[in-house]
């Protein structure tokens, strides 16, 4: 499997079905990216405030406590999360947000792995000069 071209940004997994979430996180990894998870919408938010550089959210709809409809909410009134890509996962896409980037469960790795590495690089470029960066 390629790796990714070494985004300096963190994929963020939000999901409550442990199994996907630790696929994903697991197939995320083994590409190349930083990666945290969340378990609902509420945690979610918490985790986005505290993580510096974000360059995709892979978000499930369908969660306990906060599900994400609220946290996509929460993302709009946020100014420093408002511009954050996300992408939702769902098995129900009829009920994904008009205009809202959506992969159909079971995710197609290829298209999400597309999907980061476009937003990687719009990070990665915004980026100070000084940044250290990984060799290509």
């Amino acid at each position: 499997m390629m790796a990714s071209l070494g985004c300096l940004g963190v994929v963020v997994v939000i999901e409550d079905d442990e199994d996907t979430r630790e696929l994903l996180q697991t197939a995320l990894l083994r590409h190349g990216y930083r990666v945290a998870t969340a378990v609902d919408g509420l945690d979610g938010l918490d985790l986005l405030r505290a993580t510096d550089t974000v360059c995709f959210v892979l978000l499930d709809l369908f969660m306990p406590r906060m599900d994400g409809f609220g946290l996509l909410r929460e993302l709009v009134n946020d100014p420093r999360l408002a511009r954050v890509p996300v992408c939702v996962s769902t098995s129900a896409p009829q009920a994904v947000p008009l205009g809202m980037p959506c992969l159909t469960k079971p995710i197609d790795l290829a298209r999400l792995f597309a999907m980061i590495d476009r937003h990687c690089a719009a990070i990665d470029l915004r980026l100070p000069a000084s940044t250290p960066r990984p060799a290509q």
